[in-house]
């Protein structure tokens, strides 16, 4: 009897090692229970003379020695909000999740974008030693969104790993203090124009384009705008 009772309870010693061999970090920081994770890890990509792409990707990473199997569950808590430059408010803007993806592997599901309140689910499994890498972030600009001046999405994250549970908020937020993202990552490349009557004039074509990075018309112009002639870029203010 004492045998078999010391045979279970080293087998139960050793399901518990197992269960808890797993660490998360945000950003390079641990997480722990109950954490609340602040991350402003912004990335940014321009081509052009224009941002095409704005993101907050923090970079979540999850880690085993010995190899687990993760359920990790996203809800986007809402309370959130987008101002952008044009004027434009956004409440509760959704969270862009794609599961956790493992280096050298594939993601373990598809890109949901979930509004406040929803919810998705993805699992994974974690080879010993390889890092897994989760896909939450703020999705916000592209050819056909302006950047934010100032944004903050909520997120509640559950990690699910052999019978133990680890829960934490996810905050991603960013303020852009100048007002002006698109114009500051701008340097002016000798383009020669002059303005007249609210148009750009050069010799060549001219591409004009508003703080939000989306082309608009030359004509009528009328505040700060980018423009782009023969391959160089400038900022123009038209009054």
């Amino acid at each position: 009897m004492k045998k078999v009772f010391t045979t279970f309870f080293l087998a139960s010693l050793c399901l518990a090692a197992a269960a808890q061999d797993l660490t998360v970090t945000i950003d390079g920081k641990p997480v722990s229970n109950g954490d609340v994770i602040t991350s402003n890890n912004v990335e940014m990509a321009e081509s052009g003379g224009y941002i095409y792409s704005w993101d907050i990707k923090p970079v979540v990473h999850f880690f085993s020695e010995k190899g687990t199997d993760i359920t990790v569950t996203v809800t986007n808590l809402g309370n959130g909000y987008a101002k952008y430059a044009d004027g434009v408010s956004v409440i509760d803007p959704k969270v862009r999740y794609c599961g956790v993806k493992v280096i050298g592997g594939f993601p373990s599901g598809t890109c949901k974008n979930l509004g406040a309140g929803e919810s998705d689910t993805q699992y994974q499994i974690l080879p010993a030693g390889v890092t897994g890498i989760g896909q939450i972030y703020y999705e916000s600009g592209n050819y056909n969104h302006p950047v934010p001046l100032e944004v903050k999405t909520s997120s509640l994250v559950k990690v699910l790993y052999g019978r133990e549970t680890l829960e934490f908020t996810l905050i991603m937020e960013y303020s852009d203090p100048s007002g002006s993202v698109a114009v500051e990552n701008i340097a002016s490349e000798g383009a020669d124009f002059t303005v007249v009557a609210g148009a750009v004039v050069a010799d060549g074509e001219v591409e004009v384009y508003d703080l939000a990075g989306r082309r608009v018309q030359n004509d009528g112009l009328n505040g700060i705008y980018i423009i782009r002639i023969a391959g160089k870029t400038a900022k123009v203010v038209v009054k």
